[in-house]
Parts: C-alpha cells; structure tokens; sequence
C-alpha cells in the first residue's frame, strides 16, 4: 500500500511511502514497515531545490538510498485512535 503523509512533519520526513508487513500480534500490537526512498522526486512543492538535488544525484555527487521504518502501535493506541 503506498501513502501520502499529510502531517507536515511526517511529509518532509518521510514524504510519499510504501507500507509493507503488516500484522497484528498475539497482544494485539499492530506492526508495519514503512519503506522510502529518498529520489528526488520532481513532483515535490519545492523544485528548485529538489531540482537542485536530482542534478547533484546524476552527476554523482549524491547517491539515492532508502529508509526502512519499523513501526510498532500498541493495542491500547490502536483502541483509541479506533474509536
């Protein structure tokens, strides 16, 4: 499932997202990964400066990577943000 963080800090954080993994323990934990790459994706509200970046990775000054986020949500979370 791929989303899009609207909270502003999450969406410069973490921006666009796949959410892979997903379970829900034996306790009733919820857990997923969270998977991004850092890309340059032109798309973004700042150009210039996303721009900026992507010439930086073509030209080998930066290098792509990805992050990988082990998200864990306690049952009693998850009952309240449920609700």
């Amino acid at each position: 499932m791929s989303v899009s963080f609207t909270s502003r800090n999450l969406h410069n954080a973490i921006g666009l997202a796949d959410i892979r993994n997903g379970y829900i323990d034996k306790n009733g934990n919820l857990h997923v990964k969270v998977y991004d790459t850092y890309d340059f994706n032109p798309e973004e509200e700042n150009k210039p400066l996303v721009m900026a970046g992507k010439n930086k990775m073509l030209e080998g000054e930066l290098k792509p990577f990805f992050t990988i986020h082990d998200i864990i949500i306690p049952k009693e979370k998850l009952d309240e943000l449920w609700k």
